[in-house]
Order: C-alpha cells, then sequence, then structure tokens
C-alpha cells in the first residue's frame, strides 16, 4: 500500500480529492517553483485540518471520501484516528466522520476550558454539525477527572454531557 500522504485543506476551498489532486499535480508542473510558493496561502493552525492514510477514494454516494489504513484527521479542536474511516461532506468542513478500528480513538477540546475529553471504541461515529460522539463497542470515554465504559455511550461534546447504553453495565471511575 502506498501512503496518501497529506491532504491539507483551507477555509473556503472545498472541492473534491480528485479535483484537488489534480490540480496540485497541474500546479506543480505548470508554475515555475517560487511562483507556486508566493500563492498558497498561510498555513492558519484556527483553518487548518491534516487528514492522513494509506489509502483515499471517493465514493459513489456524493461528498463521501473513504479512507483505509492509519487514518488520521487533526482539526484545530479535535481528533480522529482509525484503521478505517468515511468523512461526509466537503473535506474541510466535515458534517460526520465515521471511524472504525482496533479501537478508533478520539479526543475533543473544550472552546472555553482547554480541556480535552478522550475516547476510544471499536466504532464511532461524530456528528459534528450537532456536536455528538456515539461509541460502540468496548466504549471507553475519559478526562481529567472521570473514566467511563460500556458497551455504547453517547457524548455531547457542546453540554459534555454523556450517556450510556446497551448490555453489559456500566463502569464509572472518578478522583
Amino acid at each position: 500500500m502506498a501512503r496518501c500522504g497529506m491532504i491539507r485543506t483551507f477555509p473556503g476551498q472545498g472541492r473534491s480529492l480528485f479535483a484537488t489532486l489534480k490540480l496540485a499535480l497541474f500546479a506543480l508542473f505548470a508554475l515555475p517553483v517560487n511562483l507556486l510558493a508566493a500563492t498558497l496561502p498561510a498555513l492558519d493552525a484556527e483553518d487548518t485540518i491534516v487528514v492522513t492514510a494509506d489509502q483515499a477514494w471517493e465514493s459513489d454516494a456524493a461528498e463521501v471520501l473513504n479512507f483505509k489504513g492509519n487514518f488520521q484527521l487533526t482539526a484545530p479542536y479535535y481528533q480522529v484516528s482509525s484503521v478505517t474511516a468515511e468523512l461526509h461532506g466537503d473535506i474541510d468542513d466535515p458534517i460526520t466522520i465515521i471511524a472504525s478500528g482496533t479501537p478508533a480513538r478520539f479526543w475533543v477540546e473544550d472552546d472555553e476550558t482547554n480541556e480535552r475529553t478522550y475516547g476510544s471504541a471499536e466504532r464511532l461515529e461524530y456528528d459534528i454539525a450537532n456536536g455528538l460522539i456515539r461509541l460502540s463497542g468496548n466504549a471507553e470515554i475519559r478526562d481529567a477527572q472521570t473514566v467511563m465504559r460500556s458497551n455504547e455511550m453517547e457524548y455531547d461534546t457542546e453540554s459534555r454531557r454523556l450517556v450510556s447504553a446497551g448490555t453489559g453495565g456500566v463502569e464509572i471511575i472518578t478522583q
């Protein structure tokens, strides 16, 4: 497997992965290097999303990118990593990320306190538009003071509220 490398997106430039790659190849071969460097926008840590994976391809469904092998998406206030993932919406403004792995992992940062909440599960679905993370299969969520384990959980990133469900009970460890 060839490593797909790094995909960086910039605000307001949502386009398909293949259109972006074709444009990048054209720019690389058609423009002098010094002119190309002068036209690239400056990277801003507040707006940059970096995606890496071994493989990436567009789905037949509209605006769905698939990733396989060492998937990682890092955004200013969250990160998702897994073996496989589907990204729904524009790559520079995803609506939903569905990830699975052994395990799929995430962290989200509270924009007021800058505290991070971490989690993992066999499958996670991050509904970014609504601020909900659904975990299933050996789910665990932890922050600085609490660890919660269950088969299924839903975490509201805005209210920092956690709901546990599924069979096998719930384990809560607090300090």
